[in-house]
């Protein structure tokens, strides 16, 4: 690792930064003895430049001096070579060496090309050699004339300024043409030129390049990975994998390898899944226990310039190679998209970069076919189960939280369906709320379960429509036999949480732990009146599935919609009510066309997804018969809402009217419930007509508006009814 991989537990970073200073300061030195050994070898005594060259060193001896001064700058870039690693460093101009494989040659050219950068008296140095004022930087042939002792030497040396060479192809120097040069076809001419963001990584900086600050970030992270909850079989293969590829890193090794894979020797592990599954946290994770620096690129603003891309491209992966750094590509699915033609050269650096790369991803499905060539390992994370997730509720909960004793994070976990940063979003709420309250702060069941409650945002109304009532079961009319199966229904909503939790049916169970109730019934006999009745007393949103918005003419389309609501429910812990069920769940058919097998398909989906539905799902029917047999073996609790009798139709009428409505003291409900044959939907019907025509006449109901408003309806229902007699109506005034 480069002296910017700093120790972060022996040597402190300003120690650090001043031994980097001394070791390029020895390193400047013996560059300037070399090109000095150069003059005294090519420019006789008495000569310009033996003069400059015996005026710097003060004395006459000059063959001795310039020997000494080499040998003594070597000496001393050993010792501090051998500083850093007692440190537990690399010095970055050693990390560039290394890491590019340069040999003795290669390394000393880098260095001759690197030095005016570093010191402007060197350029002068290089001109007096030259004895031209001109050419007062390094080129390909001063690199050999310094470097090699004879001419076959450097005909040889040529090869190591090809573009395939280890200094061409790592960009540590750009061959550039000078403006007087004659051609562009003498390799010698050309200059050695070393980039910026080269030149500040030997020189210890932070920063990364200029061009990709933009774009990219550098960081320390120091996220332990026990706060990264996954499946513990996951996390062993994924640690397993990091390991053996970080501990096998020798480039004696490494060369091997790189002769015997096609496709580059780096490791490229896609991570995918939903918002908020840890995919972040994860990367962090794995630089922290890797224990090296994490490079993390936003692809969204890589690629928002063409014209830039490929210098962005080329310098992230310069900086990640330097660094020894995780390289992370977040929102991967930007960059590799279908067909992108800017994947072509994330592919080209690819096949020269030995490092690990995390691709990160929400929406995989998006990634460009291409890429799987490169990766090794896939990691999908999902939804965490309950076990994972109360480790995440018990994580995010701080240690020293003032938890009431009635908190209850197993119920918790089974109860909502969250990843881990809708957990700790909830938790944060949560705390943020007990501060708010004043006095003695404390965390309750009811207010993690408020908090949780706000992170549900799923939007269901493209294939449903929300409930809104405020009614309880007073206001519900049933038989007595009928209204305790209700209540058996109501508390064993209440109670699915806790069963599944603390019983220990959730682990056993491995489908069928939802609730699934079947109101059947003739139409207006309260059966969706009572879903809402139940939702209502849950505290949970009931969601009425669109029966037409569901189904679809086109093929599949159905089945997306089918998977979507169930997912969107899950989503936002909301109750699902599918009134007029028998038109979904229909009895499958024998296949004698394409309808019929994708209409059979339909209902093996519904099948599966009624099953594994963890939540409250309620099925109103007035034709239980038309619905397929698969189905009524999930279905947990049925009641038969049976047409209401005199005595329960005069209930009916008398809960309907609002106690805000102004009445006339003639009405006899019990009459009407013995003369009009009339369910509760009906009866609904009748008294809002009732109540337009009073209110024409500003004037309350009255017994005759309801009697002609019911006579109307039991018309509109093919309902044979008793109109009251004139002696009824006496008896009535």
């Amino acid at each position: 690792m480069g002296i910017a991989e700093i120790s972060r537990r022996e040597i402190p970073r300003s120690d650090l930064l001043r031994l980097n200073l001394h070791y390029l300061d020895r390193a400047i030195t013996r560059m300037e003895s070399i090109v000095d050994r150069a003059i005294l070898l090519n420019y006789p005594p008495g000569s310009v430049q033996m003069m400059e060259t015996a005026r710097h060193y003060g004395t006459d001896d000059l063959y001795t001096a310039v020997e000494e001064t080499c040998q003594e700058a070597e000496s001393a870039m050993v010792a501090l070579r051998a500083d850093a690693a007692r440190g537990g460093v690399e010095l970055p101009l050693d990390t560039l060496v290394r890491q590019a494989g340069l040999n003795e040659f290669e390394a000393d050219a880098f260095l001759l090309a690197l030095v005016p950068l570093l010191d402007s008296s060197f350029r002068k140095r290089i001109a007096l050699f030259r004895d031209n004022i001109l050419l007062n930087y390094t080129d390909v042939d001063l690199a050999m004339t310094l470097l090699m002792p004879d001419r076959i030497s450097r005909l040889a040396a040529r090869t190591h300024f090809e573009p395939h060479s280890a200094l061409v192809r790592d960009k540590l120097v750009d061959l550039a043409l000078p403006k007087e040069a004659m051609t562009s076809e003498n390799l010698l001419a050309y200059e050695l030129r070393v980039p910026t963001r080269v030149v500040s990584f030997v020189l210890g900086q932070e920063a990364l390049d200029d061009a990709i600050i933009g774009c990219a970030r550098l960081s320390h992270p120091s996220t332990p990975l026990t706060q990264v909850v996954l499946p513990p079989e996951d996390m062993e293969e994924f640690l397993g994998l990091m390991n053996h590829y970080a501990s096998h890193r020798d480039q004696e090794q490494q060369v091997h390898i790189q002769q015997t894979l096609a496709a580059g020797t780096c490791l490229v592990i896609q991570i995918s899944g939903p918002p908020g599954s840890g995919k972040s946290l994860l990367v962090q994770g794995v630089a922290t226990h890797l224990d090296r620096r994490l490079l993390t690129v936003d692809c969204a603003k890589l690629v928002s310039d063409d014209r830039l891309f490929n210098d962005r491209a080329d310098k992230i992966f310069f900086e990640a190679r330097q660094r020894s750094a995780v390289l992370c590509f977040d929102g991967c699915d930007v960059l590799f998209s279908q067909r992108n033609p800017r994947a072509a050269t994330v592919y080209r650096q690819l096949e020269d970069y030995d490092g690990i790369v995390l691709m990160v991803t929400s929406d995989p499905q998006e990634l460009d076919f291409a890429l799987e060539r490169w990766v090794a390992y896939h990691l999908k994370l999902e939804l965490p189960y309950p076990a994972l997730r109360e480790e995440l509720w018990r994580i995010h909960l701080p240690p020293n939280a003032p938890l009431a004793d009635n908190v209850d994070i197993k119920s918790l976990a089974q109860q909502f369906e969250f990843t881990g940063g809708q957990i700790r979003n909830a938790v944060l709420i949560a705390l943020n709320r007990a501060m708010a309250r004043g006095g003695q702060m404390q965390i309750d069941q009811s207010l993690l379960e408020k908090s949780a409650h706000a992170q549900l945002r799923a939007d269901m109304d493209d294939l449903s429509h929300k409930s809104r009532i405020t009614l309880s079961l007073a206001d519900l009319v049933l038989p007595a036999d009928e209204m305790k199966l209700v209540v058996e229904v109501l508390n064993a909503c209440k109670m699915r949480n806790f069963v599944m939790t603390h019983w220990g049916f959730g682990k056993r169970l491995t489908t069928g732990k939802g609730l699934v109730i079947l109101f059947a019934g003739e139409p207006g006999t309260g059966k969706t009146l009572c879903a809402e009745i139940i939702a209502s007393n849950m505290g949970l949103s009931l969601y009425r599935v669109s029966i037409p918005r569901i189904m679809s003419k086109w093929v599949g389309e159905t089945e997306k919609n089918i998977s979507k609501i169930f997912s969107k429910a899950r989503a936002s812990q909301s109750m699902l009510l599918f009134d007029e069920a028998d038109a979904l769940f229909t009895s499958r058919v024998k296949v004698e066309s394409s309808v019929d097998r994708f209409a059979n398909m339909e209902t093996n989906l519904l099948l599966q997804e009624i099953e594994r539905f963890e939540g409250i799902c309620i099925l109103t029917t007035n034709h239980e018969k038309n619905m397929d047999e698969a189905f009524k073996r999930r279905i947990q609790f049925k009641i038969l809402f049976p047409f209401p009798d005199p005595k329960d139709r005069a209930r009916i009428w008398r809960t309907l009217i609002p106690k805000e409505c102004p009445t006339e003291p003639d009405i006899d409900f019990e009459l009407l419930g013995k003369n009009f044959e009339l369910s509760g939907g009906y009866i609904k019907n009748a008294i809002v007509r009732a109540a337009y025509r009073a209110a024409v006449t500003q004037a309350p109901i009255s017994m005759r508006h309801i009697e002609e408003s019911a006579e109307q309806e039991c018309k509109n229902a093919g309902k044979i009814f008793r109109s009251l007699s004139e002696s009824d109506h006496k008896r009535l005034l």
